[in-house]
């Protein structure tokens, strides 16, 4: 077998990079953008397109390559949906011309638009419905299948996301239904009947008045005290609806302002230990929930007297908490097996609910072998060029990298382990898994991160809720 040529490493590499920014944590803007400059790049396309419609006959998105920021503020606003645009959105088949405008289906273009000659259309299919579809125009001596081929790949890719994007929208809303419901719960259980109690010692105040002034003036004190007791405790309940300052108070600043909130507003014991891990600001925010959901929980329905929130930094040199090997599912494991390592419920990408072609880390459709994507040469199982070229692409190569991993200074290693843990009722984790919304948003949580949700409990015996987040 012939090595491969310079031409073929290349596209490769551009391939490779594409199809990881599916699985990096980037916006799905983003993603889209870098497969629109792959495809143009790879195909040898002077312009390049990318569009999403939306429900009004017009795009919700529409990314482009090649046409500078003033030509497309002399467009106009985004397209509508006339023309091959309408088809490619109705039409699940590939479209290759050598010549758009000769084709009856070419509707019209603005007048400030780019003259296109040879054409290319794909669809962006997933799971059987038209998402949007990828346009490219111009090239010398028209597309080939070739460039068919290879812009398929990549608008399956741009599916992934795509679908991706709308499951964690609809994550996001069912979460948001579930916190909105959780608050009123809140605000009925604790404060209305703070509210209530307060009413009641009023009315019995106002009666011992002309009787016994010394019992009145009792009755008054326990007002103050239950004033005192629901202001509180509304305290808390909108510290939990209003956005955390995370960038300017860090993670473990908000914790330890809820923590002395919650300690002060309920009686319990709430006690905050940290050592400022290092985490993104995405990271930092599923921390919050979680350990929000968790205290909660501690606090309102197990009725601990003391609650412990820890968040720690992973030891120097070791490895990252996603790379543990079982499934997020374990947080819902029976009690007995609940004794386990921490590291049992971590996750990889693809066990967090993520088969490898859902994941958009399957290289075997852009023709490498997954191994390459970060193993060794000798282990991946492919030519030292390609499994080379792989780090490259990664941005791990260390001949890019200047030094040596031996020479290069320790750094601090990112991630945190968040642990929350109470000496209340305890509950069954797997019927509490099947029967309530919060303990499946907290493992959803994690797995969005590429992290790990351990919940140990047994009735009687407290509980204990462990989340480790991989950081970079």
């Amino acid at each position: 077998m012939s090595a491969p040529s310079r031409d073929e490493l290349r596209t490769a590499r551009r391939l490779s990079a594409a199809l990881l920014a599916v699985s990096d944590q980037l916006t799905v803007p983003e993603v889209l953008q870098t497969i629109v400059d792959t495809a143009r790049e790879l195909a040898g396309a002077e312009y390049a397109a990318l569009g999403v419609p939306d429900d009004n006959g017009s795009f919700a998105q529409f990314l482009v390559a090649g046409v500078s920021p003033s030509v497309q503020a002399a467009i106009g606003p985004l397209p509508r949906q006339h023309g091959f645009l309408a088809l490619m959105l109705r039409d699940p088949a590939p479209q290759r011309l050598d010549d758009i405008r000769a084709d009856p289906r070419f509707g019209w273009w603005p007048a400030a638009h780019p003259i296109m000659k040879a054409f290319l259309g794909v669809p962006v299919v997933g799971n059987g419905e038209i998402l949007g579809a990828l346009f490219l125009g111009n090239k010398e001596g028209g597309f080939t299948a070739s460039d068919e081929e290879l812009v398929g790949v990549l608008a399956a890719h741009a599916a992934i996301a795509l679908t991706h994007a709308r499951l964690y929208d609809r994550n996001r809303e069912l979460t948001i239904a579930e916190e909105r419901a959780r608050i009123a719960h809140d605000l009925h259980d604790a404060v209305a009947q703070r509210l209530f109690g307060l009413r009641l010692t009023v009315q019995a105040a106002d009666l011992l008045l002309d009787r016994d002034v010394d019992a009145a003036r009792s009755r008054l004190a326990e007002v103050s005290t239950l004033a005192r007791e629901a202001a509180e405790e509304l305290h808390a309940a909108v510290l939990e609806l209003r956005p955390a300052d995370l960038a300017s108070e860090g993670l473990a600043g908000v914790l330890r302002k809820q923590a002395q909130i919650l300690d002060r507003a309920y009686g319990v014991r709430v006690r905050f230990e940290s050592d400022d891990p290092v985490l993104p600001q995405s990271q930092q925010m599923v921390v919050l929930r979680v350990a929000q959901e968790a205290l909660h929980n501690a606090i309102r329905h197990a009725g601990a007297t003391t609650v412990r929130v820890t968040l720690t930094s992973p030891p120097a040199g070791s490895s990252s908490p996603a790379s543990a090997s079982s499934s997020p599912a374990s947080a819902g494991s029976s009690p007995a097996s609940a004794g386990s390592s921490p590291a049992s419920a971590g996750s990889s990408p693809a066990s967090a609910g993520w088969s490898p072609a859902l994941a958009g880390l399957s290289l075997a459709s852009a023709g490498l072998s997954p191994a390459s994507a970060g193993s060794s040469p000798a282990s991946a199982g492919s030519s030292p060029a390609l499994a080379g070229l792989s780090l490259a692409s990664a941005g791990s190569s260390l001949a890019s990298g200047g030094s040596s991993p031996a020479s290069a200074a320790p750094a601090r290693p990112s991630g945190a382990a968040l642990e929350v843990s109470d000496d209340g009722a305890g509950f069954d984790v797997q019927a509490a898994m099947r029967a309530g919304l919060g303990l499946r948003s907290m493992r959803e949580r994690a797995c969005a991160v590429r992290g790990s949700l351990e919940i140990r409990s047994t009735p009687g015996a407290g509980t204990v809720v462990r989340l480790e987040v991989p950081g970079d």
